[in-house]
């Protein structure tokens, strides 16, 4: 299951024997927490397969979304190479498919395994260039439409289309307001103007992009 994530495919067959012996397959229902905030953590997850969002409680208790994550993304890294606790809550958007690895294989491969540092170099590497990439859409001092826009468009380029346009990514309005930093009622009514742009189509609960186009230019 670990594949060739993280530069894997370099380690010697030992070294992935040793690596699947202290990791572990999970399957979790939409929902369901991976870790809380503020915990310490002794394994890193690597989402195989489904979805997951980063998020903290405000003063008020509302959720506060900070990132969505997808397939080849791995959650706890800063806990676990600089410990301490954690800074999120990560919660499943649905259905997942995760394969927790256990802290101290991970630590002794990256002080021990050259091929297997570079590729986690790498990835912390493209995760940066990932979150430059949100901020770019999301600045606080761009309208809600443009960000909702960006949003969009991450969402597409992130977790993909089929070949209607249907995001594969089933994300709620409160879920946008929540990142976004505005009402569900607002979110709602931008995605509704969208679709009589034709940005987008609207079909129950699931979004079909039908121009990347005006999106890119209503969002940068």
């Amino acid at each position: 299951m670990l594949g060739p994530f993280l530069g894997m495919s370099a380690l010697t067959e030992a070294q992935k024997a040793l690596l699947l012996q202290r990791s572990e397959h999970i399957s979790l229902s939409k929902g369901s927490q991976v870790f809380l905030e503020k915990q310490t953590l002794q394994s890193i997850f690597l989402i195989h397969s489904g979805a997951c969002k980063f998020h903290f409680s405000d003063e008020g208790e509302d959720e506060q979304i900070t990132r969505f994550l997808g397939k080849g993304d791995l959650m706890g890294k800063r806990s676990v190479t600089l410990g301490g606790g954690t800074r999120v809550t990560a919660t499943t958007m649905e259905p997942t498919e995760l394969c927790r690895i256990d802290k101290k294989s991970f630590l002794q491969l990256l002080r021990t395994d050259a091929h297997f540092c570079q590729g986690f170099l790498k990835w912390v590497l493209r995760d940066m260039n990932e979150d430059e990439e949100g901020r770019m859409w999301s600045h606080p001092k761009k309208s809600i439409k443009k960000r909702l826009a960006g949003l969009l468009l991450f969402l597409a380029k992130k977790f993909g289309t089929d070949v209607t346009g249907k995001l594969l990514v089933r994300i709620k309005r409160d879920e946008m307001a929540s990142f976004l930093g505005t009402s569900q009622e607002y979110v709602i009514s931008l995605l509704r103007k969208f679709n009589q742009l034709n940005y987008i189509q609207l079909k129950k609960r699931n979004i079909y992009i039908s121009s990347l186009s005006d999106l890119k230019k209503l969002a940068f």
